[in-house]
């Protein structure tokens, strides 16, 4: 719809409009005026008015009307005066008017006709052209985004909020209880008891800070501070009493891992109870698929939604390319940022723990392993060739578990760090080429022993391979004791990484250190941001706060795992750990740094 505009008075380009219009309404109206003067005059003196012309009918017979016989008077007739059509808002004056004073009352007239007039609409913009809304859509977003950036840091503002249900200060914001979503600490636990997957976050150090659901907010004397809670699996209700008692109460089972969109959560499952016949039951595979669980064991002890299984089948239709190790990072990532972490280290400890205890691995023997090994790898030739090396039995040993290492080795790795099918082909085919020639070379050596008591059972050999076999030694020439050499080898190589590991220490003492006074800087330069602030913006100052949190914790981290890792040798970083945080300065620190600490 076509907007009016409103004229401007005092535009030079209207003033110089006005002037000709005014103009060219004068000239017209003294020309109409004197064209009536002169048709009056002649009117006035008797002239001969302005004849009309006859019609003429050529072949048509009597005009209809007239009677015939009878002849039309000559006599000349007088006609009435004629009148001057002149336009309904011109009055011809009944007097000559002087023409100074005729121009003056025209010229009022037709300022009063102006006026009354309605402005002229403009013409219809390009508007409906795509091109053009999309630059207009731009240039209103670009005006705009100020505006919004300053709603994105005042909605980091904590502000004093209160609890929705009993109205006390409030410590717990839930966005998924939206309209209601301020909680105390008391009503945050009725009320998330059976919501445990709901993302909360805390406010109790001047920021929004997010917690896992296991984690609570209790007020004590000395202020707020958090607590464990165990989390119960929420499941459909299983009654399975046989005396069909409705009295039970839900108890917090054995721990289970639940995987959903949102990432990892680490609840229990719910334990009934009767309160009548005392007996207890869990619900079984066929409750926790009624619930929307699909268990990832037989034994139930980690569960994925269904929901989470229908994302990932619609992520691969519409992007196959995206892998199933590119879906857990994205879960990896949603639980880091709901608050909760995957404990991969204690479990990678844990496994190496299982493996020391497997093999019965005390510091005699590790050593006399080591010894073993390396007495093993100094009796190769290297500077002999694989022909010469294949016609001694020497050289036929050596090769023999050089190629049976190898094919273990690959085949253990096959599936664990390979994802492409087509790689994995390539292997296989390398796999049964090695193994072919493992074969071939066994034959050869039993047929170079004359005794058959030493010769190499092909059986043990193949049935090792699978990975099944228990048995320490398959090599007639094997003197290492109750461990075979694949065992030794394994024990050679972590030794032999942490001695790498032990080269590179200098190295890393330095980039541990720089690391440390880097975040130190960074702490700095934060606080001097919060002191500059303006108290006015909140939000800008919830959000420093946090950051300076982050820092601060990362930094303590940083220091225990670096103090873990050195151990002794960590008395390079005491001096980063006494310094006064308030009294160092930021010189290394870039402005781009300082610009990309919020």
């Amino acid at each position: 719809m076509a907007t009016r505009h409103i004229l401007d008075s005092q535009d030079p380009h209207y003033q110089e409009g006005r002037r000709m219009a005014l103009e060219l309404k004068h000239d017209h109206v003294l020309a109409e005026a004197r064209r009536a003067a002169v048709e009056r005059k002649r009117s006035g003196s008797g002239g001969d008015p302005p004849r009309t012309s006859k019609r003429v009918f050529v072949g048509r017979g009597k005009p209809r009307g007239r009677r015939g016989g009878r002849r039309q008077a000559s006599a000349t007739v007088t006609h009435p005066p004629v009148e001057c059509s002149l336009s309904s808002s011109v009055e011809v004056p009944s007097e000559i008017l002087n023409p100074q004073e005729e121009f003056e009352k025209n010229m009022e007239r037709l300022s009063n006709i102006l006026a009354s007039c309605p402005s002229a609409e403009p013409q219809r913009s390009s508007a409906s052209s795509w091109s053009f809304r999309q630059q207009k859509a731009s240039e209103r977003w670009k005006e705009a985004r100020p505006y919004h950036l300053q709603c994105l840091i005042a909605k980091e503002a904590v502000g004093h909020p209160s609890c929705c249900l009993c109205h006390e200060p409030a410590v717990i914001r839930c966005r998924e209880c939206l309209p209601e979503d301020w909680f105390c600490g008391d009503c945050d636990v009725l009320h998330h008891k059976k919501q445990p997957l709901h993302n909360r976050e805390s406010v109790i150090h001047g920021f929004f800070e997010a917690i896992p659901p296991t984690s609570c907010i209790i007020k004590g004397d000395g202020g707020y501070c958090t607590h464990e809670q165990a989390c119960i699996l929420p499941t459909v209700k299983v009654p399975d009493c046989s005396c069909e008692g409705t009295n039970f109460t839900v108890l917090p089972g054995k721990p289970v891992i639940l995987i959903t969109i949102n990432g990892r959560f680490d609840l229990h499952q719910p334990l009934y109870k009767c309160q009548t016949c005392q007996q207890q039951w869990t619900p079984d595979s066929k409750d926790l698929l009624r619930s929307g669980y699909w268990p990832a064991s037989v034994s139930n002890s980690t569960l994925y939604t269904l929901d989470l299984l229908s994302s990932f089948q619609e992520l691969k239709v519409i992007a196959p390319g995206f892998s199933r190790q590119a879906f857990a990072k994205l879960l990896e990532h949603r639980t880091k940022c709901g608050g909760r972490t995957c404990q991969r280290l204690q479990d990678e400890t844990a496994r190496l723990a299982a493996l020391k205890t497997e093999l019965h691995c005390t510091d005699e023997m590790v050593s006399q392993w080591l010894s073993d090994v390396k007495e093993w790898a100094a009796d190769e030739t290297p500077d002999t060739s694989h022909a010469t090396q294949g016609t001694t039995h020497r050289g036929l040993q050596q090769s023999i578990e050089g190629l049976y290492l190898s094919v273990r080795q690959r085949k253990q790795t096959l599936y664990r760090q390979n994802d492409s099918s087509k790689f994995r082909h390539r292997l296989r085919r390398k796999l049964a080429e090695d193994k072919k020639l493992l074969l071939q070379e066994i034959q050869e050596y039993n047929g170079l022993v004359p005794d058959s008591a030493t010769n190499i059972d092909v059986a043990a050999v193949e049935h090792s391979l699978t990975g099944e076999s228990s048995v320490s030694q398959i090599w007639p020439w094997e003197v290492h004791g109750s461990a075979n050499i694949s065992m030794k080898k394994q024990l050679h190589d972590q030794v032999m990484l942490a001695m790498r590991l032990q080269e590179e220490k200098s190295i890393l003492v330095l980039e541990m250190a720089q690391h440390c006074t880097w975040l130190q800087s960074l702490a700095v330069v934060l606080k001097n941001k919060m002191a500059e602030e303006d108290k006015g913006n909140e939000g800008l100052g919830c959000l420093l706060r946090r950051r300076l949190s982050e820092v601060s914790e990362r930094l303590q981290v940083v220091l225990q795992q670096y103090k873990t890792a050195l151990g002794p040798e960590a008395s390079v970083l005491l001096h980063v750990e006494a310094e006064d945080p308030s009294g160092l300065s930021s010189p290394d620190t870039s402005e781009d740094e300082e610009e990309n600490t919020v």
